[in-house]
């Protein structure tokens, strides 16, 4: 078989793999329909939720053992610092951004003229 034959036919089996999990889906679905309605809504409401948040098709995982978790609360934690620091220094330079505005505004004026007389 050459490359552009194996392309093919692993487009064709994950096309198929794609239809078997939206039959299973809608199988899953219709049967949680039947048996619990009350489920079944919740479920929907859920499902749309998470479209409308972008979240949809996301898997999410539990860490492995103490130590995975560990470094995950580490990694987001180093995150979290990232972004205070980020939110500080952006304040800062908002700051700054206001005072040259400010100075720009005097631009006309002689401040030595200000104040005194000579």
């Amino acid at each position: 078989m050459n490359s552009v034959q194996e392309a093919m036919l692993a487009a064709v089996t994950i096309r198929h793999k794609e239809q078997d999990l939206e039959i299973e889906t809608f199988k899953f679905e219709q049967n949680m329909l039947i048996a619990n309605p009350a489920m079944y809504s919740e479920y929907m409401k859920n499902k749309q939720e998470q479209e409308a948040s972008g979240n949809a098709g996301i898997t999410w995982a539990a860490p492995d053992s103490i130590e995975e978790a560990r470094e995950l609360m580490d990694i987001f934690n180093d995150i979290d610092e990232q972004l205070k620091q980020s939110n500080d220094s952006t304040a800062a330079d908002e700051e700054f951004v206001n005072q040259v505005n400010f100075m720009q505004l005097l631009g006309g004026i002689n401040l030595d003229e200000i104040g005194g007389e000579d």
